[in-house]
């Protein structure tokens, strides 16, 4: 709104009249490949009517049929029964992209020589990804590997499964199954699927990079369903953040399998499980941990059900631990007496349980 200040007689009128808002800039255009691997640079109202055509068409009015198509105007790249292959190569789009899953859809890309990044789909801006078709990435590379990559933030609301690998265990480099470098990761609605299998570097599922909290920039917001499983890195964790964020699960269930080092890891900051009905996080992994703030932040748990068992602490929090109406069952399999620790100020670290529920600590050996 526009605020205008002036004198009638001796009084001060206030006037208040909507301003147009400034529209949002989308890329000219988005990159996509057909089924053979050809990159179809896709302009606005361009379209590729089938996933083998080597020519993409002009025009799109609504009547045609396509497997992928561009609308500059609100920057939506749909794809509907889309199939495409690529090699060194990715969905690309120079700045903010809306990807509307129409039809069950996939994009596969590998790189088995150069130790280049490689990207499945790569927004140099926001990237929204919405629709009730499963849009399905697999990327396997030699460098560092991305699923699914925005530079400023990420917010997915279609049904995904996600595949991040190296061509062998010998390979550098991390491979993260989404990843964002600032901006906050937003997972919510239908089902999603990640697996991250590292070689020698470290194997993430969900990464945000961003090292500051300003307008929330680094949080992770998880609702729905997730299931991660990372697993062959140096280092393997299924949920990471930077520092001075919050990872939320609100209302999710999620489960992270196989040998993590770590499940949900957040450099400094808070860690949030409320309405929760199952949060299970289960490594065998020596000496590892299941929840951990590693410089400061704490664990809040509210009508929720947690289950976290790992050969190290359960729980390392360099913060304050309130459990409240939930049932918490953390085991430790290692032969230790610790299960969870908090800071190791006991004035300025509190361990709250209150409200109904249950929490089971287990030490085995």
């Amino acid at each position: 709104y526009e605020i205008s200040l002036g004198l009638v007689g001796s009084e001060m009128c206030i006037r208040d009249s909507p301003t147009t808002a400034l529209a949002a800039t989308y890329p000219d255009s988005v990159r996509v490949y057909n089924a053979n691997g050809d990159i179809k640079s896709l302009s606005d109202k361009q379209y590729l009517a089938a996933n083998s055509d080597t020519a993409v068409q002009d025009g799109y009015n609504g009547t045609q049929t396509y497997v992928a198509r561009y609308d500059q105007s609100s920057g939506t790249l749909y794809l509907k029964d889309y199939h495409g292959v690529a090699a060194d190569g990715q969905i690309y789009a120079d700045g903010d992209l809306n990807i509307e899953v129409e039809g069950d859809s996939s994009f596969t890309t590998s790189l088995s020589s150069a130790t280049n990044k490689l990207y499945g789909i790569q927004a140099n801006g926001t990237l929204t990804i919405s629709g009730s078709g499963t849009l399905t990435v697999s990327a396997t590379g030699k460098g560092n590997v991305y699923g699914i990559y925005a530079k400023e933030g990420v917010t997915i609301a279609a049904p995904l499964a996600v595949t991040v690998k190296k061509n062998n265990t010998e390979e550098t480099g991390p491979v993260y199954g989404i990843y964002t470098e600032s901006g906050a990761i937003s997972l919510s609605g239908a089902d999603k699927t990640i697996t991250a299998t590292g070689g020698k570097g470290p194997a993430y599922g969900v990464y945000n990079e961003a090292q500051t909290s300003s307008a929330g920039s680094s949080n992770i917001t998880i609702r729905g369903k997730l299931t991660v499983s990372p697993s062959n890195g140096t280092f393997n964790c299924g949920i990471y953040t930077g520092s001075g964020s919050t990872i939320t699960l609100d209302a999710a269930t999620l489960s992270i399998q196989s040998g993590f080092d770590c499940g949900i890891y957040n450099n400094n900051g808070k860690v949030v499980i409320k309405n929760s009905p199952d949060v299970t996080l289960n490594s065998d992994k020596s000496s590892r941990y299941g929840i951990w703030t590693n410089y400061g932040g704490d664990l809040t748990i509210e009508n929720s059900t947690v289950k976290v068992s790992a050969d190290g602490l359960a729980a390392e929090i360099k913060g304050n631990v309130s459990i409240k109406d939930s049932t918490v069952d953390l085991t430790r399999t290692s032969s230790n007496y610790e299960v969870i620790r908090t800071g190791n100020s006991s004035a300025a670290n509190t361990i709250d349980l209150s409200g109904s529920g249950s929490v089971t600590l287990t030490a085995l050996g």
